[in-house]
């Protein structure tokens, strides 16, 4: 995903991906967001600017191989608690 085209591609997912029961509250509410982003350049510099820091903040690190188990040595890590 490149977060700076998140809300410019999220409408079409949205259209193709149907709201599972009870999500239709929370489908309408990222339409209205997108609506408003799309009438008001700050809204959507704004909700970019929070997708990459998401994606560098978050996302980026969460991949690190050190986050995978425990290190077992020579670079290879193990998993923990995986009964």
């Amino acid at each position: 995903m490149v977060p700076e085209k998140f809300f410019d591609q999220l409408p079409k997912v949205l259209d193709i991906v149907p709201p599972q029961p009870g999500e239709e509250a929370l489908y309408a509410q990222i339409r209205q967001l997108l609506a408003l982003a799309e009438s008001d350049s700050e809204v959507k510099k704004t909700i970019v600017a929070a997708a990459v820091a998401t994606e560098k903040e978050v996302i980026q690190p969460f991949c690190q191989w050190r986050h995978n188990g425990k290190p077992a040595g020579n670079g290879w890590n193990r998993s923990v608690n995986n009964a």
